[in-house]
């Protein structure tokens, strides 16, 4: 009996050591609380058709994507494959803008064209600089109706999933409008991918 307390005791000992030797190498604030750090939010809303009702039928924001860039990798993905008992289908979605935010006078809009078949879509910003950006997205000018407004704060991705609203008397032209909040010369990228389903752009 004295030799099993024993056993038990050198075995609650070490995990009192272990339990100690875990709280010193994951705390990282000064009362030894374990700090978790934010890498991405996402936003998504319950139920589209009410989104597209209140907004009057309009374009409407699906997905909101917020990331710190220096955990990034490039979105390079083109096709997504689906196999049925017909075979392979290949879809396709088309990055349409890719450009380099330069503008020495902080601002800078970029045109795309949705189609029939591609009314989903896509934009990424990537502000590589100091400072926040003011983003709009406007229907038919860059001057036209606003889609959706928001910012991208320095060091960030911001990526929007938009289902658009194209129709017989309705423009399929979009921009993407960047502008600084000081004025100062942009640094970055943006970029547009459209598609014609949700999937097809994840």
């Amino acid at each position: 009996m004295e030799m099993r307390k024993k056993f038990f005791s050198v075995i609650l000992a070490l995990v009192v050591v272990v339990s100690l030797i875990s709280i010193n190498v994951y705390a990282t604030s000064e009362d030894g609380i374990m700090v978790d750090k934010l890498l991405r939010t996402e936003i998504e809303p319950l139920n589209v058709n009410e989104l597209r009702a209140l907004n009057d039928g309009k374009d409407i924001c699906i997905k909101t994507i917020e990331e710190d860039l220096s955990n990034l990798q490039n979105d390079e993905s083109f096709y997504t494959v689906n196999v049925d008992t017909d075979g392979i289908s290949l879809m396709a979605s088309e990055k349409v803008v890719d450009k380099s935010l330069t503008d020495p006078n902080g601002s800078q809009s970029v045109r795309f064209d949705l189609t029939s078949d591609m009314t989903y879509y896509k934009v990424w910003i990537d502000n590589t600089s100091s400072r926040k950006y003011n983003v709009t997205v406007t229907y038919k000018t860059s001057t036209g109706d606003v889609i959706e407004e928001f910012t991208v704060g320095a060091g960030k991705r911001v990526t929007k999933y938009y289902e658009g609203k194209v129709g017989l008397f309705s423009s399929k032209t979009r921009y993407v409008n960047i502008t600084s909040t000081d004025g100062s010369a942009l640094s970055g990228t943006v970029a547009v991918r459209i598609a014609s389903t949700l999937g097809e752009l994840q």
